[in-house]
C-alpha cells in the first residue's frame, strides 16, 4: 500500500469520526430541548452549576489521557453547556408562564439602559410591565407619573397595610 494511499484511508475515517462527533452533539442539543422542557414544566432554574462542574470534570479528565491542557478542555466543555443552556432558554422564552405567576412589576428608573433590558425580560416572561422614570416609559410600555401611583396600581390582593415598609405612607394605607 502506498503511504498516500494509506493517509487518504485515514483521512476517510477522521471524516467519519468528525461525522459521528456532530450526530452526538446533534444527540446532545436534542437532549437540552427536551431538559429545557422539563425544566419550564418544574419550575426549575436555568443554570445548575453543580451538573455543570460535573460535566466540566469529566471532559477534562476524559481528554487529559490524551495529553489536552485542562484549559482547552476546560473551554471545549464549557462551550457544549453554553450552547445547551442557550437552547433550552429559547425553549424557556417559548413557553409563557402560567396566568397565577404573572405580575404586574413597575420598574422605578425604567427608561435607562438596565431599567429597559429589565423590562423586556420580565415582559418576555409574561409580565405586565410599567415604569417610574422622568424621563417617561420607553416606547410600548405603560408609565406612572410616581411611586406612589405606582404602590397603587401594582399593590398585590390583601389589605394595604402589607405593602412593605419602605414604601410611602400614603401607599401603605
Amino acid at each position: 500500500m502506498f503511504a498516500g494511499d494509506r493517509l487518504d484511508g485515514l483521512r476517510s475515517e477522521v471524516r467519519e469520526a468528525d461525522v459521528a462527533m456532530l450526530d452526538a452533539l446533534d444527540r446532545r442539543f436534542r437532549l437540552a430541548q427536551r431538559i429545557g422542557a422539563a425544566k419550564a414544566e418544574t419550575g426549575r432554574a436555568l443554570r445548575e452549576y453543580s451538573v455543570e462542574s460535573n460535566v466540566i470534570a469529566r471532559w477534562r479528565e476524559r481528554l487529559d489521557s490524551w495529553g489536552v491542557p485542562p484549559g482547552r478542555s476546560e473551554a471545549l466543555a464549557q462551550w457544549i453547556i453554553e450552547e445547551s443552556l442557550r437552547i433550552q432558554e429559547e425553549v424557556l422564552r417559548g413557553r409563557p408562564p402560567e396566568p397565577e405567576s404573572t405580575f404586574d412589576i413597575a420598574i422605578v428608573g425604567g427608561a435607562g439602559a438596565m431599567g429597559v433590558w429589565l423590562g423586556d425580560f420580565l415582559e418576555d416572561n409574561g409580565h405586565r410591565v410599567a415604569v417610574v422614570d422622568p424621563r417617561g416609559a420607553p416606547a410600548g410600555r405603560r408609565s406612572l407619573p410616581d411611586i406612589e401611583t405606582a404602590a397603587r396600581a401594582h399593590a398585590r390582593a390583601g389589605p394595604r397595610t402589607s405593602a412593605p415598609a419602605g414604601l410611602p405612607r400614603s401607599a401603605r394605607e
